[in-house]
């Protein structure tokens, strides 16, 4: 049998790979609300991919890869088990609902330190229950004993304070053994004392998760809101109870501790010790 030639051979081999790669192209107490304030003795003051359907070009640049259909003579890849997103955390209005379910479920804690709204000075120290709070703030160096039962906050202000109420200093010895009563979120009231009532300083308008942080070696979450709206840091482990609390405009948070330690002893003054600040 006759052998073909070498340039035969080459001939039909170059014409072969022509074909294939054509076909693959994001004072002393008065009155029983002095005496429960003495008694508690509360101190001033932060996909798979397509490949073509023809056989791969056997060429040496090119890297083959598995055919994509059976009609491409092969079986089609496959990806691997897909990576489950991460779980979303609670939203800060379940952060709120949830820090105010848990002060309500230990009754009350102590908030204490001080700090600026604007450039006015304040310090507090409260006592502060769902139903009741008491304890003493300052603004502006201005000092008042304060008392609130329910939804009314009561003063036993200085003689200097009186301005900070919107009151005319001339009243001060009218005034000088009186409690001086207003409605919580009277606007009459230094914004400071929101601190004294729970269910005020756990509510923020347009509520959002704006960091979370170590504070006093506590992991947190920072809710904000709108400029109107308290600032809150809660647990974000354990019990979710607030950890601190700026007031609306405020600077740095205020420390909340002492957590259901004793709760509130605070009573309502005698009516005849009371003037309402509204005729005033």
């Amino acid at each position: 049998m006759l052998r073909p030639s070498a340039p035969a051979t080459r001939l039909v081999l170059a014409s072969a790979a022509a074909a294939l790669v054509l076909s693959g192209c994001g004072g002393e107490p008065d009155d029983a609300a002095d005496r429960a304030f003495a008694a508690a003795q509360v101190g001033p003051t932060t996909a798979a991919t397509t490949a073509p359907p023809s056989s791969p070009v056997a060429s040496p640049p090119l890297t083959p890869t598995a055919p994509a259909t059976p009609h491409a003579g092969g079986t089609p890849r496959t990806t691997g088990p897909a990576t489950p997103r991460p779980a979303k955390g609670p939203t800060a209005a379940q952060w709120l609902s949830r820090a105010r379910a848990a002060v309500q479920d230990v009754g009350s804690y102590q908030i204490k330190g001080d700090g600026y709204v604007g450039s006015v000075g304040y310090s507090v120290s409260f006592s502060a229950g769902w139903d009741r709070a008491q304890g003493s703030v300052t603004v502006d160096g201005r000092k008042s004993k304060v008392v609130r039962i329910g939804r009314t906050v009561y003063f036993k202000p200085e003689p200097e304070f009186l301005p900070l109420l919107g009151i005319d200093a001339s009243k001060a010895e009218a005034l000088e053994k009186k409690w001086v009563s207003a409605p919580v979120g009277d606007e009459r009231i230094p914004v400071v004392l929101d601190l004294l009532d729970p269910a005020s300083s756990l509510t923020v308008a347009s509520p959002k998760v704006v960091a979370r942080q170590a504070y006093r070696g506590v992991e947190t979450v920072e809710i904000a809101g709108t400029p109107a709206s308290p600032r809150v840091l809660v647990a974000a482990a354990g019990k979710p109870l607030p950890k601190a609390i700026a007031p609306a405009g405020g600077d740095n948070p205020i420390m909340v501790y002492n957590y259901g330690t004793g709760g509130v002893t605070a009573e309502a003054p005698k009516g005849n010790k009371v003037v309402e600040l509204s005729s005033l």
